[in-house]
C-alpha cells in the first residue's frame, strides 16, 4: 500500500497517534507523493471533528519541508478547498513566515502548544535554514490568499482570527496579516480579473453588463479610485458613464463603449465609436469645469479632471494600428483612449506589484 493510500485510510479510520509516523515517512522521503499525502492531511476536515486543529495544523507545518512547493500546496488547499479552518491555519503559518519567523520559531511557539517535539518536526526544521528568503515567498502567498477570497467577510474573518492571536504569534506576524488585508482594499484579485476577462467575451456588445461590473469593482477603472459615481445627472446634462475621485482628490471622467466596437480603422484612424466617445467625454469635462463651484457640491474638492475612453480590444490591433493609437494619445490633452483588455493588463500588473509589496529605492545612471 502506498503512502498516499495509507494516508487516505488514516484520514477515515485513524488512530490520531499514527499521524506522526505518516508525517515522518512523508517528510523523510521529501518527494511528490509525500507532499500530496501531507497536503491531504492539512486540507481534510476529518468529519468536522471538534479538535481537528491537532492534526491539521501539524500537517500545515510539515508542508514547509518542501519549501516553495509546500507553500504552493498550502495555498492550493486554502483556496481550492476554502473551509474556514483551512484558510485560518494557512494565514497563521504564512503570517509568521512572512514576519521572518523561521520554521524553528513556528515549531517552538505554536506546535509545542499542542504536542511535544517529534522526529518529523526535526526534519522540517533541518530542511529550512534561510527564513528571510522564505519570508518573501510566504508574504506573496499570504496576499494572494487574501485576494483570492470572493467574499469580503471571509477575508476579514480569516485575518481577524490571526490578529486575535497576536499574543501567541507576535506583533510582526499580526502586522503582516493586517498588511495583507489592506492589500485587498487597494486592488482586485485574480478571480475578479478573470471574471472580467470572461465578461469581455460573453458580453462583448452588452454595455449595461460592463457598466454593472465596473460599479462592483471600481479599482478596475482606476487603481487609486476612492469614490465613484455611475452616470451622474448634473442639471439634466448628458451623463458620462463614470466620474471617479482618486485618493489624491484628483478626478477622472470615463466613457465606455463595448469590446465589440472597433478602436482603430485599417486606415490608421480612430474608428467612429472611439471618436464619438472621446468627443463626449471631453464635452462633459468642459461642462463640469465651467460649473466648478456648483459641481463641488456633488464632487468634493473637484478640479479639472483627466478623461478616459474605453472601447474595443487592443489585442485586435496590428502593429501599425497600435502605433496610431499611441500617437493619438500623445496628441490629446489629459485624455487617454484604451481598449477593454488594457484595463485587465493594468489590473494584473497592479495586483502583482502590490502582492510583492515592498517599495525599493534605487539609484540609476544612463551613460
Amino acid at each position: 500500500m502506498t503512502l498516499v493510500e495509507r494516508t487516505e485510510r488514516w484520514i477515515v479510520n485513524g488512530p490520531l497517534e499514527a499521524q506522526d509516523q505518516l508525517l515522518y515517512e512523508a517528510v523523510n522521503a521529501r518527494n511528490p507523493e509525500g507532499l500530496f499525502a501531507v497536503q491531504r492531511m492539512f486540507e481534510d476536515m476529518y468529519g468536522d471533528m471538534t479538535y481537528n486543529r491537532y492534526v491539521k495544523f501539524p500537517a500545515g507545518v510539515a508542508l514547509l519541508a518542501w519549501g516553495d512547493d509546500g507553500l504552493k500546496a498550502m495555498l492550493e488547499s486554502a483556496i481550492g478547498k476554502p473551509t474556514v479552518k483551512n484558510r485560518v491555519y494557512a494565514a497563521q503559518i504564512l503570517s509568521e513566515l512572512a514576519a521572518g519567523d523561521g520554521v524553528v520559531e513556528i515549531a517552538g511557539t505554536t506546535i509545542q502548544n499542542y504536542q511535544a517535539a517529534k522526529p518529523w518536526l526535526d526534519l522540517v526544521v533541518a530542511s529550512n535554514k534561510d527564513p528571510l528568503s522564505f519570508a518573501k515567498v510566504a508574504r506573496h502567498a499570504l496576499r494572494e490568499l487574501v485576494l483570492a477570497l470572493e467574499d469580503e467577510d471571509d477575508a476579514v474573518q480569516m485575518i481577524g482570527s490571526q490578529l486575535s492571536h497576536a499574543g501567541l504569534t507576535g506583533m510582526d506576524a499580526a502586522r503582516e496579516a493586517f498588511h495583507a488585508l489592506a492589500v485587498r482594499w487597494l486592488t482586485v484579485g485574480a478571480p475578479v480579473i478573470t471574471a472580467y476577462e470572461q465578461l469581455l467575451v460573453s458580453a462583448a456588445d452588452d454595455e449595461p453588463k460592463l457598466q454593472s461590473f465596473f460599479e462592483r469593482f471600481p479599482q478596475l477603472l482606476d487603481p487609486a479610485a476612492t469614490e465613484i459615481w455611475s452616470q451622474p445627472d448634473i442639471h439634466g446634462a448628458k451623463a458620462p458613464d463614470f466620474v471617479v475621485r482618486r485618493m489624491d482628490d484628483s478626478y477622472l471622467v470615463i466613457e465606455i463603449e463595448t469590446p465589440a466596437k472597433p478602436l482603430v480603422t485599417a486606415a490608421l484612424q480612430l474608428a467612429a465609436p472611439a471618436t464619438h466617445a472621446a468627443a463626449q467625454v471631453i464635452d462633459y469635462r468642459e461642462f463640469l469645469v465651467e460649473r466648478m463651484q456648483t459641481v463641488r457640491n456633488i464632487f468634493p474638492e473637484f478640479r479639472e479632471p483627466d478623461c478616459l475612453v474605453v472601447v474595443g480590444m487592443e489585442a485586435a490591433l496590428d502593429e501599425g494600428q497600435r502605433a496610431a493609437l499611441a500617437r493619438e494619445n500623445r496628441a490629446r490633452h489629459r485624455t487617454q483612449i484604451v481598449g477593454f483588455d488594457w484595463i485587465s493588463r493594468r489590473a494584473r500588473s497592479v495586483m502583482g506589484n502590490i502582492i510583492d509589496g515592498r517599495q525599493l529605492v534605487r539609484g540609476a545612471r544612463l551613460v
